[in-house]
């Protein structure tokens, strides 16, 4: 193996090391709903609109929820009312467990509202 050969693999492992590193970095935040649904699936919520921008946003009417992902948001809120009022802010449980109930959800996938059903969400509020 002569040197231009060794050289020219190195060069190709660093530049897929750096495109690697590059498409980390640019993760796009956004928060998921997912609900029950009648044979105890999950299905993902779909036209969500802004649920990639961080502020308050109510939902197109009433969305029934079961389980949120927070993906790349320092943390995000539900609310059982439009405008993200204080008063109605809806805690979740982390993996299912009650003793570890928060109203800010920070990074990950297995927030849930209620272990057993849906519950009703109007608006969300998420900080980058």
């Amino acid at each position: 193996m002569n040197l231009f050969t060794v050289l020219g693999r190195s060069a190709v492992i660093g530049a897929l090391a750096c495109l690697l590193m590059a498409m980390g970095a640019v993760a796009q935040a956004e928060i998921r709903f997912y609900k029950l649904t009648k044979h105890g699936g999950l299905k993902r919520q779909v036209f969500m609109r802004n649920d990639d921008k961080p502020g308050c946003h109510n939902t197109s009417g009433m969305r029934k929820v079961h389980r949120i992902a927070v993906i790349d948001f320092t943390h995000c809120s539900v609310y059982a009312e439009k405008d993200c009022k204080d008063k109605s802010v809806l805690p979740a449980y982390w993996k299912k467990k009650p003793d570890r109930k928060e109203t800010k959800l920070t990074i990950g996938s297995r927030w849930y509202l209620n272990p057993d059903e849906n519950i009703k969400v109007r608006a969300w509020r998420c900080v980058k």
